[in-house]
């Protein structure tokens, strides 16, 4: 929000006001009586009471997290990074099986993991560097 103060009143000063002590008051009284067009209010109106409904206008169309297709305890395989001049026949998916510890709910969703002898394995994966195994003796 304050970097776009910033912005306003720097295009406000390029508009030809160089003396800019003469033009700060104006400035800030027009910009707290201007409409935001992210809130719809103006900055003047903006009030404790009315903070909810403002949180609730802006990040209503945010969706934080998506349908969980992992759940802890489900193996799984990783993809397997393949380059440009791989092999079509080689496999995409790792041999080696691993168990989802933790499920976190980030945008987007990401797993844990650790593999078949318990070790936590580093970092987090996306659910689509994931295949669920239904079968891991196959």
């Amino acid at each position: 929000m304050a970097e776009r103060v910033i912005r306003t009143t720097k295009s406000k000063f390029l508009n030809g006001a160089y003396n800019w002590l003469d033009v700060l008051t104006k400035i800030t009284d027009n910009y707290k009586e201007s409409r935001h067009s992210t809130t719809g209010y103006k900055p003047i109106d903006v009030i404790k009471s009315k903070e909810k409904l403002i949180l609730r206008t802006v990040y209503n169309h945010i969706k934080i997290s998506g349908v969980r297709k992992f759940k802890v305890g489900d193996i799984v395989r990783i993809s397997k990074n393949k380059h440009v001049f791989a092999k079509g026949y080689t496999p995409n998916w790792t041999t080696k099986l691993f168990k989802i510890t933790a499920v976190k709910i980030t945008n987007p969703i990401t797993c844990l993991l650790e593999d078949t002898r318990g070790q936590s394995i580093q970092g987090a994966f996306y659910a689509e560097e994931l295949q669920k195994t239904a079968n891991p003796d196959v």
